[in-house]
């Protein structure tokens, strides 16, 4: 829960300094909620956050969300 908090408050820095900056942020379903209420919080300007479930296949974001997975599995493996 530490290094999710640390990484949460690094990109809503990053929004903050950027907030016409289009991001991707790859939340898996068990952190969306704790993401989600941390943006809405914290962040007044308009932001769309979608579950990794609500992704649709073969877009683009689900490509790379897959590219990603792997590399943080690949990662852990190490």
């Amino acid at each position: 829960m530490y290094e999710n908090m640390e990484i949460f408050l690094d990109v809503l820095e990053f929004l903050k300094r950027n907030p016409k900056s289009i991001v991707f942020i790859s939340v898996d379903d068990r952190q969306f909620l704790a993401f989600n209420k941390i943006v809405s919080l914290l962040i007044s300007e308009k932001i769309i956050i979608k579950r990794e479930s609500q992704m649709i296949k073969g877009t683009p974001e689900y490509r790379v969300n897959l590219v990603l997975d792997n590399l943080l599995n690949i990662e852990r493996l190490k």
